[in-house]
């Protein structure tokens, strides 16, 4: 798993820190809920495929020990999952300006009734239009509205008339 992770960021020149998301919100619920189920799924087929009796034995324990978690876990990432095509609520776009081939998009963070809204800037590369690889650049913590705009090879994050941020390119 580590080498392809590896093989793709070697082919794609990718910068890191960066994290790869998929274009489509839904997308990436999904991928979570079924890698969530294949993770207890592949350590019982590689206890299967042991040779002793007692690594086969605790390989397919452990196996069924962690499926109970990473089952509820599918199943939350799967009823949060948005309809195809709809956006993440969670994760609202507010505001994007492109710079080249990369996009720097400003969202609105919302991660429910325990915590406050905020804003988070992320370079953005749209890759195959399927796959997107982000890095971060800003956040602010209890902060809901904002654009940004590009002036003078400057990102400027603005609220309500005033520069919350300036980031250079």
């Amino acid at each position: 798993m580590l080498s392809t992770a590896l093989f793709v960021q070697a082919c794609a020149g990718l910068p890191y820190p960066y994290e790869l998301r998929f274009s489509m919100p839904t997308f990436n619920y999904w991928s979570i809920a079924f890698a969530s189920v294949g993770i207890p799924i592949a350590i019982a087929l590689i206890g299967l495929a042991m040779r002793g009796s007692l690594p086969r034995r605790l390989m397919i324990g452990l196996a069924g020990i962690l499926a109970l978690p990473f089952g509820l876990f599918s199943g939350c990432a799967a009823m949060e999952a948005p309809e195809l095509g709809a956006s993440d609520i969670s994760f609202e776009l507010l505001s994007q300006v492109e710079a080249g081939d990369e996009a720097y998009r400003l969202y609105r963070t919302d991660c429910g009734a325990t915590c406050a809204f905020g804003l988070v800037l992320r370079k953005e590369r749209d890759w195959w239009g399927i796959v997107r690889s982000t890095t971060p650049v800003w956040s602010l913590y209890r902060a809901d509205q904002g654009e940004v705009l590009l002036v003078d090879r400057k990102l400027k994050i603005m609220s309500g008339g005033a520069v919350l941020a300036e980031v250079a390119l």
